[in-house]
């Protein structure tokens, strides 16, 4: 019986055309992922300036009511950083899964050709098999920090 055309291997032109693509994909992602951490710090950034700006105001700033409850202007902006972080943290997060199924991909592709293996390192830092904490790693830890301040913040305005 003969086999369906799905199944047959790759020729090696056809695999390094693959990973190609494949490498580029990651490598947009990769600096797609950057581009939001960097806008969603400049929002974080320009939050930050607002409520310093509403704090050192010598006007008493007027307060909003919220569900009953009577809440100032640095209430509210600490608490939409709050949703802002967290948001910004999932966002990461999934932008990091996405990229880690590419090089998921790229490893498949890798162990399909032997001649590739020895080759191709660094696409990722499983490939560069070093041990040392990564800047995504700390990108993911950097919305947190901002999700604790906003929160504390919140609290103290009430």
């Amino acid at each position: 019986m003969a086999e369906s055309e799905g199944s047959e291997k790759p020729t090696p032109d056809e695999t390094l055309k693959l990973l190609e693509i494949v490498g580029s994909w990651k490598d947009t992602e990769a600096d797609r992922f950057w581009t939001r951490f960097n806008f969603v710090f400049l929002i974080n950034s320009a939050l930050l300036a607002t409520t310093l700006i509403a704090y050192s105001s010598d006007k008493n700033l007027l307060p909003l009511e919220l569900c009953g409850k009577h809440l100032s202007i640095i209430a509210l902006l600490a608490l939409l950083g709050a949703v802002v972080s967290v948001v910004w943290f999932f966002l990461l997060l999934s932008a990091k899964r996405y990229e880690d199924r590419l090089i998921d991909d790229i490893d498949r592709i890798l162990a399909d050709v032997d001649r590739f293996k020895a080759k191709v390192k660094g696409y990722s830092d499983r490939s560069a098999g070093t041990k040392s904490i990564k800047a995504t790693i700390y990108a993911r830890i950097i919305p947190w920090m901002f999700v604790i301040f906003w929160s504390v913040l919140f609290i103290a305005s009430l």
